[in-house]
């Protein structure tokens, strides 16, 4: 079912479980919630703040992510494979065994970020800011970095 909650405040929504086919979550301020195991393919968050907020397990292939702030946030073994990732900001986030092959970043901040045993073939990332992630275990197959500030150390990214 399409469900849009344009600029709503929902500060700690606790939605674990949802499912929803394109969910339009633009403009939406929902720090401190958790989504963990939602199904939301295709969804749209443009313009969100879901600082300190939990996706475990989270499915939200194809998704567009635009213009949000998703600090030390957790993505944790989420799906995210075939989604646009368009200047948002996850610096400390979580995203250990996730899958985001076939992703677009675009001018994120990824700061800090752990990426441990996450899969990224096929991910086209441009222009974002890696400093200080752990990349480690990494799967990082047919990969594209175009402009990114690695992290230092790079991390172990054995795994291709």
């Amino acid at each position: 079912a399409r469900v849009k909650f344009i600029g709503a405040l929902m500060t700690g929504l606790q939605a674990s479980g949802l499912e929803s086919i394109e969910l339009s979550l633009d403009g939406v301020y929902a720090p401190r919630s958790t989504l963990d195991g939602s199904i939301l393919y295709k969804s749209h968050l443009v313009g969100v703040e879901f600082d300190q907020s939990s996706f475990v397990g989270v499915k939200m292939q194809e998704s567009i992510i635009a213009g949000g702030s998703f600090l030390h946030s957790t993505f944790r073994s989420a799906n995210l494979s075939g989604s646009v990732l368009d200047g948002v900001t996850v610096d400390h986030g979580d995203f250990e065994g996730a899958d985001l092959s076939h992703v677009h970043i675009t001018g994120a901040s990824l700061r800090f970020a752990n990426f441990r045993n996450a899969t990224l073939s096929h991910a086209n990332i441009t222009g974002a800011d890696l400093f200080g992630a752990d990349l480690t275990g990494a799967i990082t197959t047919d990969i594209v970095l175009d402009g990114v500030n690695l992290p230092e150390p790079a991390g172990d990214c054995a795994r291709s």
